[in-house]
């Protein structure tokens, strides 16, 4: 009797690691899928960048929103971490909302074990507190402006712009009124 019931738990515990290894295979794919978005728009030039952007989202493999929140996940540092990703949800619409929480509290959750693959998005604000928004999305209309000094020479004005271009680029950041050589030539 007592080898039946080893055997039993052993079927068990063989099946409760497969499916755990399966479910969390979810969670790095998701930031993988991610992670590649991320490289292909840094490697891609900007028409070769829009070309898969836009085949993704002809073939219906994803949207272009998708492709946005799957890079934000990718560049979380929190969950991007080895000891969190065991804990991760299946989910890149939860994922995308935890990449939206300001990265010390994310931390705090994960060290106090309230977040886990079962976590839903419906569950965040219990985990942060519906009283005070703990997200980034308080600033996501934040504006910056910048003043070029006239001292600038030429040279210094194409290296700021081309900054500012790599800063667009590898964040997503929205630059309204991009430096252009017309914009130096009537500053000087």
């Amino acid at each position: 009797m007592a080898k039946e019931i080893s055997h039993a738990k052993n079927i068990v515990d063989n099946y409760l690691i497969s499916i755990t290894s399966a479910w969390n295979k979810a969670a790095f794919s998701i930031i993988e899928v991610g992670r590649q978005l991320n490289e292909a728009q840094n490697e891609l030039s900007k028409n070769q960048w829009v070309q898969l952007r836009r085949e993704l989202e002809d073939q219906r493999i994803m949207s272009n929103s998708t492709i946005t929140k799957l890079k934000m996940i990718a560049n979380n540092v929190v969950l991007t971490r080895e000891e969190n990703q065991k804990y991760l949800p299946p989910s890149y619409e939860t994922l995308y909302v935890l990449s939206q929480v300001e990265d010390d509290e994310l931390s705090k959750a994960f060290d106090d074990h309230q977040i886990s693959t079962e976590t839903q998005r419906k569950n965040i604000p219990e985990i942060f507190g519906s009283h005070k928004n703990a997200t980034r999305k308080k600033n996501s209309n934040s504006k910056i402006s910048i003043t070029i000094p006239d001292s600038m020479s030429k040279q210094e004005y194409l290296l700021l712009n081309d900054l500012l271009n790599q800063i667009n680029k590898i964040s997503g950041i929205k630059i309204n009124n991009p430096i252009n050589e017309e914009t130096q030539s009537e500053a000087n």
